[in-house]
């Protein structure tokens, strides 16, 4: 989880799936090392890149569509989500600055990411 938090500013925010905030690279290296410890020790994660928008020639939002397997609690379940950044460049270095993972219900169906996602094995 080092190499994760590496590539958010040290005042990154993270907006967990629950609605929880991890504020700043520590908070979020040291929360996502909790829950990788327990719970998702054995998952597999799968990212796809959905969109990347310019918003400035610092700026940019980059969305994903991801699907992860082997939550201990639920085993048997594909879990899709999309994950959203804010990525900035700051005195030339671009990292994130801003995230987001959100859970997608049942009831939304697979967009062409997903699936492209279940093809490769998610």
């Amino acid at each position: 989880m080092t190499a994760f938090a590496a590539v958010f500013h040290e005042d990154g925010v993270w907006v967990l799936w629950t609605g929880d905030v991890w504020t700043g690279r520590r908070a979020i290296e040291e929360g996502h090392a909790a829950v990788h410890k327990t719970f998702f020790r054995n998952s597999i994660q799968r990212e796809h890149l959905e969109e990347l928008t310019f918003v400035g020639p610092d700026a940019a939002i980059v969305r994903f569509c991801s699907v992860l397997t082997g939550d201990e609690r639920a085993p048997t379940e594909l879990i899709r989500s999309r994950k959203v950044l804010v990525v900035t460049k700051r005195q030339g270095t671009w990292k994130v600055s801003w995230g987001q993972n959100t859970r997608l219900a049942s009831s939304v169906p697979d967009s062409d990411c997903f699936l492209k996602l279940r093809q490769r094995g998610g």
